[in-house]
């Protein structure tokens, strides 16, 4: 194991061996060659710090290896194209991504799971091929996922960001920020927790719980019908927003609905 580090002006990532911790300096070159490092049984880390403002990869020619522990993406502005695949040929599991940049857009392509992204900054892509477990959401951060067909992650939490969602969740928590769910009929959602306004379903499948503790769903723009099995509502939200949910002619209530804090 060693740590590499990526000078200022590199275009190329070089020789890299397994269990190699990468780190990029800085700069605002493109860095496009050598990135193919499949063959390796794994990468220990990569660190990309907020001097960075280049380009890692791109949508044909990513980043491909297994990153076993970390991927810190800190970077100011750029791009970064990631493809997480082992020495095998298929597609593998990164344990964490972290993509904290104010400026800085990642973009997970062709294939791969990251178990627990982490994303507090910049823009985050995640495309139809690709599985993110467990995904959270903070400031100002862009995320979009791709495809309606594709694995649904298990949780999804928004802490303030912005989401668009283009597949279900086992749970899906919005405490802050905008979420978008623009999925099929084929996309369904265990358990959808409401903690404030901001959540838009535009498509969606069956809903087993919603819980709109503090904001009720918006759901003008929904295009089919949807239903939902289990809803507990907050009756102290604002009338207007709460009958409007309540009696949409789209929404099929399978069981009663239970207010609370108000009638």
């Amino acid at each position: 194991m060693a740590i590499r580090t990526i000078t200022s002006g590199a275009t190329t990532l070089g020789t890299i061996t397994a269990d190699d911790d990468i780190i990029f300096e800085g700069g605002s070159a493109a860095v496009i060659t050598s990135l193919d490092h499949s063959a390796l049984t794994g990468i220990d880390t990569v660190e990309v710090g907020p001097t960075f403002n280049g380009q890692i990869g791109s949508a044909s020619a990513p980043l491909i290896a297994q990153v076993e522990e970390e991927f810190f993406y800190g970077a100011s502005g750029g791009s970064c194209y990631f493809n997480s695949t082992d020495a095998g040929g298929a597609a593998a599991t990164a344990k964490l991504l972290m993509p904290i940049g104010t400026g800085g857009s990642f973009y997970f392509v062709s294939a791969g799971t990251i178990t627990n992204a982490e994303i507090s900054g910049g823009q985050f892509v995640v495309a139809t091929a690709c599985v993110v477990t467990n995904l959270y959401v903070t400031n100002s951060a862009i995320v979009r996922v791709y495809d309606d067909t594709s694995t649904d992650p298990t949780l999804v939490q928004n802490h303030g960001g912005t989401i668009y969602l283009d597949r279900g969740a086992t749970a899906l928590t919005h405490i802050g920020g905008q979420t978008w769910v623009k999925g099929t009929a084929s996309n369904n959602i265990t358990t959808l927790n409401v903690h404030g306004p901001g959540v838009h379903l535009e498509d969606v499948g069956t809903i087993t719980k919603v819980n709109a503790w503090g904001g009720v769903p918006c759901t003008r723009n929904i295009t089919k019908a949807v239903t939902i099995t289990d809803c507990d509502i907050n009756a102290a939200l604002p009338t207007d927003q709460v009958e409007t949910f309540l009696n949409n002619p789209r929404i099929t209530f399978t069981n009663p609905v239970v207010k609370y804090l108000g009638r």
